[in-house]
């Protein structure tokens, strides 16, 4: 889902987009996926189709030529664009084919596919279907589940969101498209009349430069909040107008490009009569007089607010994802999004959450003034939300939806407010406009995330109802990562104690067995028992194996809390390859361990701890190689480092094994799927203990020819 959000944020090219989400979802949800998107007459204008294999998608277009005019289809892209509702068959068996028994070139298609498993939904936006995107698996025993289907409608819906958000942003760069054409006509110097007239509601303006007076259009007195007639011609008028931000940068370069340019352009913020900001861009022409003297400017305004604020919001929220991902501390997380919330879109921004016990916890609350959150906190702590109540927070977390109040007068927070010092410091925050979005997590509210704006300029719409939700969604998704991970943490340390204390508890006992064995052993050889010899003897060997075994899991063990120890010393490299080499083919008949090369030389580290490397690599090299009959051992010195291969003629294996075969507990099958005896840890301790001699442990294999492991280890050492 990340890769898809990441995806949907930077793109403003649709085509490109759904092309890059068909190739994210193939393989990973479907094996073969159809976005189909309708124009305004709901007629499919574009079809993106991916399948596994490219040379399926040719029958996967006959499979929608065939069912598309179907008057009895049922299921599909055009029943999804007809109902506007998601749709799932969990198998497609001949019970589902009977209802289109009549086109037999269908059905023989869909076999041709293979398809197993089939859902779809519908890409809504602003309550209107745009669109579809169907998922089908052809792998068999693959079904899509009823949760697959919520996790595909959660995805179509950001699809849809963000297809909305750039046909919002198409027709905003149309627009500026048509105002630059209006600008063309400017340049052609006609007349402020006929700029008007084709301007349409852009508002005009012409400055008398020497007579220093404006005039304006009326859909520019329009555009400033001014009723027709309200501007005066005093350009103080209008530049008390501009946001005191803004206003010395507009002037100065106002009237620096009027002097010495013929066309100039600028976007700054204005302040209506009613306090609300609103983003102008402005585009005009000077005229110059025979002595180059400027004698008039004739210009336009336009209000480019949404644009801008749809370009403040798209970077609000990568900003967030950036830091939602960074930590799976959500605490830390949620604190950090807190603070980027002020002063970018909100004055004030507060998070609280339900702990376990039900009780609510202020976990975030920030403002532009330092000294006020100091005061917030203990507004909140003096005054706690009363969780019976069936308004503001309360009713967030029992209803788990979102509330926009764009507009607070003082009749709600009287009425909000408890007694008459809590009315006082209500009325010190100064609430203008107030957003709540509900954190949720496993589908129930467990927080609410609180935006206050605190001046009067600035009003939450519903553009920003939609961004608190998006923020809130990603936020409850980073809540439940946290908490899921927190979970496989906790169980994953339950797993590496019981493995601990057990190894601990059976190495005792073990040593007994062991020892008992070998002195059965001797009296049965000394009595020639050879029925007793041969039974002994393969206990002895399955007591060994077992050995090892719980030295490997104590040595995971010590891996996890960091206490394996490493008794290093000097040296001989070669020796120390030469009797790991003479244990393991004593080990083995059917295979010759054949060594190539030598370094020479001695190596400070612990001797025993890579004779269990090399060890294990000879040992997996025999395992997984029954059918071969030679194991190559290569040893090199390089420049600055010793390298050393184990080289089988065995199994192999697939690129997508190479990088998970040193995880814990990983191990891998044959074609066959037979699967070798061990439990996947040896490669997991090897990889540690290359690592605690700062080398590198890495493997190379082709799935059917053999595997070659390779590691490293300084010669500095």
């Amino acid at each position: 889902m990340e890769k898809v959000t990441s995806k949907l944020v930077v793109s403003i090219n649709h085509h490109v987009t759904l092309q890059e989400i068909a190739q994210l979802i193939v393989p990973y949800l479907a094996d073969y996926c159809r976005i189909a998107i309708v124009d305004k007459d709901n007629t499919i204008k574009e079809l993106t189709v991916n399948h596994k294999d490219p040379t399926a998608i040719s029958l996967a277009q006959a499979l929608y030529d065939n069912y598309k005019d179907l008057p009895i289809s049922t299921y599909g892209v055009p029943n999804i664009l007809h109902t506007g509702k998601s749709e799932r068959i969990e198998k497609i068996n001949d019970k589902v084919l009977s209802k289109y028994a009549s086109n037999k070139q269908l059905i023989k298609i869909i076999k041709q596919i293979g398809l197993q498993s089939y859902m779809g939904v519908p890409l809504i936006a602003r309550g209107k279907t745009i669109g579809a995107v169907t998922f089908s698996f052809i792998k068999k025993n693959i079904f899509y589940t009823k949760a697959d289907l919520q996790f595909a409608e959660e995805l179509a819906r950001r699809i849809a969101l963000t297809l909305d958000n750039m046909q919002l942003f198409k027709e905003a760069q149309e627009e500026i498209r048509e105002r630059e054409r209006v600008s063309e006509i400017l340049s052609l110097q006609q007349e402020r009349l006929n700029l008007a007239q084709e301007a349409g509601n852009i508002g005009v303006f012409e400055w008398d430069i020497p007579n220093n007076t404006i005039q304006w259009s009326p859909q520019l007195e329009k555009l400033y909040g001014l009723p027709i007639g309200g501007f005066t011609g005093n350009p103080t008028q209008w530049t008390n107008m501009i946001h005191p931000d803004d206003r010395d940068r507009i002037v100065n370069e106002f009237n620096v490009q009027t002097k010495h340019t013929e066309n100039t352009e600028f976007e700054f913020r204005i302040i209506l009569p009613d306090t609300t900001v609103r983003w102008i861009y402005g585009k005009a022409q000077v005229f110059f007089d025979h002595n180059k003297k400027p004698m008039r400017v004739v210009g336009i305004n336009f209000d480019v607010t949404q644009r801008k604020q749809a370009i403040i919001n798209s970077l609000f929220l990568s900003e967030t994802s950036k830091i939602l991902s960074s930590s799976l501390n959500y605490e830390t997380t949620l604190q950090n999004i807190a603070s980027l919330a002020v002063p970018q879109i909100a004055d004030w921004c507060a998070i609280e959450m339900l702990d376990e016990e039900g009780k609510l916890q202020q976990i975030a609350v920030t403002h532009k003034d330092p000294e006020k959150i100091i005061w917030a906190r203990k507004l909140r702590k003096d005054y706690p939300t009363n969780l019976q109540s069936d308004v503001g927070i309360a009713k967030i977390l029992k209803t788990g939806k979102s509330e926009l109040y764009p507009f607070i007068n003082e009749d709600m927070v009287e009425r909000s407010a408890k007694d008459k010092k809590h009315l006082r410091m209500l009325k010190q925050i100064g609430m203008t406009s107030v957003i709540m979005s509900p954190l949720l997590s496993e589908k129930k509210a467990v927080g609410v995330i609180t935006f206050i704006s605190s001046e009067a300029k600035r009003r939450f719409t519903k553009e920003d109802l939609l961004v608190a939700d998006e923020l809130a969604i990603r936020a409850s998704l980073a809540i439940d990562n946290a908490k899921l991970y927190k979970k496989a943490q906790e169980a994953i340390s339950l797993r590496d104690d019981f493995i601990s204390v057990a190894s601990h508890e059976l190495k005792t006992p073990l040593t007994s067995v062991k020892i008992f064995t070998q002195v059965l052993l001797k009296h049965a050889k000394k009595t020639s028992d050879e029925k007793s010899i041969n039974s002994l003897e393969k206990m002895d060997k399955q007591i060994d194996k077992l050995t090892d075994l719980i030295y490997n899991l104590l040595n995971i063990s010590k891996i996890q809390s960091g206490r394996l120890e490493f008794g290093k010393k000097s040296f001989v490299f070669d020796d120390m390859i030469t009797d790991v080499i003479d244990v393991m083919q004593h080990m083995t008949v059917a295979h010759k361990i054949i060594r190539k090369g030598k370094v020479n030389c001695k190596l400070y580290g612990d001797e025993d701890r890579l004779s269990q490397v090399l060890s294990n690599l000879i040992s997996n090299a025999i395992k997984y190689s029954p059918k071969a009959d030679n194991v190559i051992i290569s040893v090199a010195a390089r420049t600055n480092h010793i390298k050393v291969s184990v080289q089988d003629f065995g199994i192999g294996m697939n690129k997508d094994h190479l990088d998970k075969v040193f995880d814990r507990f990983y191990r891998v099958s044959s074609n066959e799927d037979k699967t070798f005896p061990g439990l996947g840890i040896g490669l997991y301790i090897s990889k540690e203990i290359i690592n605690r001699h700062n080398g590198k442990l890495w493997v190379e294999s082709t799935e059917g020819v053999g595997s070659t492991f390779h590691f490293t280890i300084p010669l500095k050492n």
